[in-house]
């Protein structure tokens, strides 16, 4: 039997693949662009703070050839072994 979560699974499985290339073209820009953004997140009882991290590789003001991404990830927090495991990427 199906469900809407198997869907989103299944989906998110398939496109696997195009992430990781974006994610991968965004973090070989000559320069990366970097925010976080606070996010008011739902838990239990009270809204809690979340951290929307932004990447953006785009040299197009530079006249550099690549088209400009863009990546996202979610964190509850600045905590360090979140943040640390996405710097591997900048390396």
């Amino acid at each position: 039997m199906s469900t809407l979560a198997d869907w989103v699974g299944a989906a998110a499985a398939t496109l696997m693949p195009l992430v990781t290339a974006i994610l991968m073209h965004v973090f070989a820009a000559q320069r990366i662009h970097a925010d976080d953004t606070t996010v008011p997140v739902l838990a239990k009882g009270k809204t809690r703070i979340g951290r929307l991290w932004t990447y953006v590789g785009d040299d197009r003001p530079f006249a550099g050839p690549d088209p400009p991404a863009a990546v996202f990830f979610y964190s509850r927090d600045r905590g360090g072994p979140t943040i640390r495991l996405w710097y591997i990427h900048l390396i």
